[in-house]
C-alpha cells in the first residue's frame, strides 16, 4: 500500500513561485492555508516573532502557502503585504504552491471515488457521497504529502485546526525522516473540541496550564505539550500603546464580535439582548463604541452593527480602548494583559472552570445577564478608567513565547 501511495504522490506535480530562489538546509517551514485577506492578517501575526528569533538566530526560515489555486495573484499579494518587514532579510523567504493541473485532479478523483465507492455499504446514493468525501480528502491528504516532500526542512510549524500537520506528521513516519511537525494553540480550549482525541503531531505548543490540561483531557497523542504563552500576544503586547488611552476624551468600548450564534449555548434571544445593550451603548453620548471584526462574520446575522472604526486593526484598537467586551475571544484574554476591564458575557457555559479562574484572577468581569454590562459601564468615569489601565499587567512568560518555542525546534531536532 506504501509503495502504491509514494507512486500516487511522485506523480502529483506543484507549480512553486517563491519572492526569493528555494534554499537548502531550512530549519523551519511555516505552513499558512488560509487564501482571505482577513484571514492571512490575523493569523500572519502568530508567526511574526518566530521568524523574528529564527532570523536573528540566522536559521532559514519560509512561509509556505500550499495549494494556491491558479491565477490567484492577490492572494500572493496577502501574504507579501503581510511578511513585508522579513523580505528585505536573505534568511526569509514566502513559498506559493500552486494546485497541479485540473487534467490530473480529475484522474485522481475519478480512481479514489471508485476505489471508496467498491468498498463501501449502504444505499447506491450513501456509498456515491461517502466515496466523494472520502475521495476528496485522501486527495488532499496527497497533495500536502508531496508538498512535505517538495519542500525539505528541520522543522514544519502551524496553527491547530487544518488537516496539513496531521498529514505531514503521517508522510514523515513513511517516509522515516528526522523532521519533527509542531503545531502553535490557535483560539480557546475547550472540551467540545472533541476533533483533538488522537491530534497526531509531535508538539502542540499551548498558551496555558489551563489549555494544557483540556487538549490532554482531548487525548491528543503528541510527544510533548509545551506551555510557552502565545507568540501572537507576545507581538500584541509589545505592539499596544497604552499612552493612547490618555488623550481620548470620551470612554472608549470595543466589542470583540466572533460568529457565536453556531454555537447552542448562545439563544437567538440572548443575542438580541446584547445587540439591543450595544444599540444603546452606541447613543450614549460618553461613549465611543469601536467593533472589531471577526474574518467567519458577526455574532448578530440579521441586525450588523452600525461602529464607528476608522480602522479593524486590533493594536490601534486595543491602544485606545478603555473597556472591552466580548463573548469569549482570546482576545479579550489579551485586554486582561494591557489591564483594561474586560467583561465577558456567557463565558461561564463555553470555558473550563480552570479558565474562568484565570479570568476572574486577572480582574476579568464574567456577567450573568446581559443588563449587567449597562450598570458596570454606568459606574465608570474617564479619570477613574485611565488611571487603572495605564499600568500594565504583562506575564512574563507571555513575552518569551517565540523563545520557548524556537529552544524547543531547536533541541527536539533529530530527536
Amino acid at each position: 500500500m506504501c509503495m502504491f501511495i509514494n507512486f500516487l504522490v511522485k506523480m502529483l506535480k506543484f507549480n512553486v513561485h517563491s519572492f526569493r530562489p528555494l534554499s537548502t538546509g531550512n530549519f523551519l517551514n511555516i505552513v499558512i492555508t488560509d487564501l482571505r485577506e482577513e484571514g492571512v492578517l490575523q493569523k500572519s501575526k502568530s508567526f511574526y516573532t518566530i521568524v523574528e528569533k529564527c532570523i536573528k538566530e540566522e536559521k532559514l526560515v519560509n512561509i509556505i502557502v500550499p495549494l494556491v489555486p491558479n491565477n490567484h495573484s492577490d492572494v500572493n499579494d496577502f501574504y507579501l503585504a503581510s511578511f513585508d518587514k522579513y523580505l528585505s532579510s536573505d534568511l526569509f523567504n514566502v513559498v506559493f504552491v500552486e494546485k497541479q493541473s485540473l487534467r490530473l485532479a480529475k484522474l485522481y478523483s475519478l480512481l479514489f471515488i471508485c476505489w471508496f465507492f467498491i468498498f463501501s455499504q449502504g444505499t447506491f446514493l450513501t456509498r456515491v457521497n461517502l466515496a466523494c468525501l472520502s475521495a476528496l480528502n485522501f486527495f488532499k491528504v496527497l497533495n500536502f504529502y508531496a508538498i512535505f516532500d517538495l519542500l525539505p526542512c528541520d522543522n514544519w510549524l502551524g496553527l491547530t485546526g487544518n488537516a496539513e500537520l496531521l498529514a505531514f506528521k503521517l508522510r514523515n513516519e513513511i517516509v522515516g525522516k528526522k523532521t519533527r511537525i509542531s503545531a502553535v494553540q490557535f483560539g480557546q480550549a475547550s472540551m467540545d473540541q472533541f476533533h483533538f482525541e488522537d491530534y497526531h503531531v509531535d508538539t502542540l505548543f499551548v498558551y496555558d496550564e489551563v489549555s494544557a490540561g483540556v487538549y490532554n483531557k482531548l487525548g491528543v497523542d503528541v510527544s510533548s505539550v509545551v506551555v510557552c504563552g502565545s507568540p501572537e500576544f507576545e507581538f500584541y503586547l509589545n505592539a499596544i500603546d497604552d499612552n493612547q488611552l490618555q488623550q481620548q476624551n470620551r470612554i472608549n468600548v470595543l466589542f470583540i464580535d466572533q460568529p457565536v450564534f453556531q454555537r447552542s449555548e448562545y439563544s437567538s434571544s440572548y443575542l438580541e439582548e446584547v445587540h439591543g445593550v450595544l444599540f444603546r451603548l452606541l447613543n450614549n453620548t460618553q461613549l465611543n463604541i469601536l467593533v472589531k471584526k471577526h474574518p467567519r462574520g458577526s455574532a448578530f446575522r440579521g441586525a450588523p452593527l452600525v461602529f464607528n472604526n476608522k480602522t479593524d486593526d486590533i493594536i490601534e484598537l486595543m491602544s485606545i480602548s478603555h473597556i472591552v467586551i466580548g463573548f469569549y475571544s482570546n482576545l479579550c484574554d489579551l485586554g486582561l494583559l494591557k489591564n483594561r476591564m474586560v467583561i465577558f458575557l456567557g463565558a461561564e457555559s463555553v470555558l473550563p472552570p480552570g479558565k474562568l479562574d484565570w479570568i476572574v484572577s486577572h480582574g476579568g468581569i464574567i456577567v450573568d445577564t446581559v443588563a449587567e454590562v449597562e450598570e458596570i459601564i454606568d459606574t465608570v468615569s474617564i479619570d477613574n478608567i485611565c488611571s487603572s489601565s495605564v499600568a500594565s499587567c504583562v506575564e512574563n512568560h507571555l513575552e518569551t513565547s517565540s523563545n520557548v518555542i524556537y529552544s524547543k525546534l531547536v533541541n527536539s531536532y533529530g530527536a
